[in-house]
């Protein structure tokens, strides 16, 4: 897998927004599951369940953002030396997809925001 993101441009660009919407699907999902299944009130961790998932779900996808990130950093860095028109697409994609990872963490956690303030399941 790290081959593949050290060397696809194309992958790493789409695979940020992916891992974005996997956590946002997996957040709502476990969220109104836990509210109509009614358990809410079950603990992991001294945490409720929909804590403690959201939780664990966004750490892990913080995290795979960030490689990504960082990846994509040195490949912008990187190809900074080549001059030629292969070299400064290679440059362009890893800022854009640099840029992308750091806006989706931000994304990522302001979805989680909410678990972590609110009551889950408050009526």
């Amino acid at each position: 897998m790290a081959n593949v993101l050290k060397r696809s441009s194309l992958f790493t660009l789409t695979s940020v927004p992916v891992i974005w919407s996997i956590h946002f699907l997996f957040c709502y999902v476990i969220v109104s599951l836990a509210c109509t299944a009614g358990t809410k009130r079950a603990v992991l961790f001294g945490l409720s369940v929909v804590e403690a998932g959201v939780g664990i779900a966004t750490l892990l996808a913080v995290a795979l953002l960030s490689y990504i990130g960082v990846i994509s950093h040195a490949r912008w860095i990187g190809s900074a030396q080549q001059a030629s028109g292969d070299g400064r697409a290679e440059r362009f994609c890893g800022l854009c997809t640099m840029l992308l990872s750091i806006l989706s963490i931000l994304v990522v956690l302001w979805v989680a925001l909410p678990v972590a303030l609110l009551p889950p399941c408050a009526a």
